[in-house]
Formats: structure tokens, C-alpha cells, sequence
């Protein structure tokens, strides 16, 4: 079975374990999106370390072993 798109995860601006940053990539005269946004998540907070390890399991194709092993449970 083929996965279903991505998910996104997301903090509280309030959490404790989400710092930001200015985006020096924010394009203004674009649309918001996930891609396109004022701030973007510090690397050395909580919420920055777990954004590179799910991006570092997503490159080694990890994510897709841990998705593939629960959709053979599930059927």
C-alpha cells in the first residue's frame, strides 16, 4: 500500500519546547504556506530537533518502514 501524503506536526507557540526564528527565506509578496512563513522553528529547541530527526528518517526511508509495518498489522 502506497502511503496517503505527508503529515504535519505542530508545537504551541506557548510550549516551552518551541523557540523561533526570523525566516530569511519568507517571501513576502508570496502566499503563506507551510514553506512560506515570517518565522521559522529554532534548530537547537525541542521542536527543531524533532523536525531533523523526522526529516532525517523520512531521507533513510525509515518512516516509510514504520508506516508500511503498521499498515500490514492493520490488515
Amino acid at each position: 500500500m502506497e502511503a496517503q501524503g505527508s503529515a504535519d506536526v505542530g508545537f504551541s507557540r506557548k510550549s516551552s519546547k518551541f523557540s523561533e526564528q526570523p525566516n530569511p527565506a519568507f517571501k513576502s509578496d508570496k502566499p503563506r504556506s507551510p514553506e512560506n512563513q515570517p518565522t521559522m522553528v529554532k534548530p537547537d529547541s525541542i521542536a527543531g530537533k524533532l523536525a531533523a530527526v523526522l526529516a532525517e528518517m523520512k531521507k533513510s526511508g525509515e518512516s516509510k518502514r514504520i508506516y508500511d509495518k503498521g499498515m500490514e498489522r492493520k490488515f
